[in-house]
């Protein structure tokens, strides 16, 4: 009969455990963050995840992409006539451009996402990603003022 030491560190093999502090965004993080910080915190998510997934060549096309968007809504913002009704602006177009990012993120990353939380990985807070989209929005403030100070009074009138 074999005896067993009671007091005898218990051994497994962990040469294939996931390495548990790799996080991922999940796409609704994404959404989130592209509904309240705008196009590009939700690219800056996507594009950290390339990032953890060693996907460098997606990376940069992400990030190439948040600013794309970026400059499209901005291009749109300015042609906009004056009499469209502000649901249009304020809820409309973020819940077009959220629900592209959602299309985007589940394509792009769905799957490894789903592998990394299958192999024991986790996700990133909410509350991180709520930090990152008023940041973004912080700093779209910034550049506003900015822009207001260092034009010409001229080109307001």
């Amino acid at each position: 009969m074999e005896e067993t030491n009671l007091y005898q560190t218990p051994s497994a093999d962990v040469s294939n455990a996931p390495a548990l502090s790799e996080r991922l965004y999940s796409p609704g993080q994404m959404v989130f963050a592209a509904f309240f910080g705008s196009p590009v915190a939700g690219f800056l998510l996507l594009a950290a995840n390339f990032r953890e997934l060693g996907q460098q060549k997606f990376r940069r096309y992400a990030l190439l992409a948040g600013v794309v968007s970026n400059v499209a809504l901005l291009l749109m913002a300015i042609t906009l006539p004056d009499d469209v009704p502000i649901l249009f602006t304020n809820v409309f177009v973020p819940i077009v451009y959220s629900f592209g990012a959602l299309r985007i993120a589940r394509h792009t990353q769905g799957a490894a996402f789903r592998a990394h939380l299958d192999a024991g990985g986790g996700k990133y807070s909410h509350w991180r990603v709520l930090l990152l989209s008023i940041t973004v929005l912080f700093l779209y403030a910034l550049v506003a003022i900015a822009v207001v100070f260092l034009l010409p009074e001229s080109f307001w009138l």
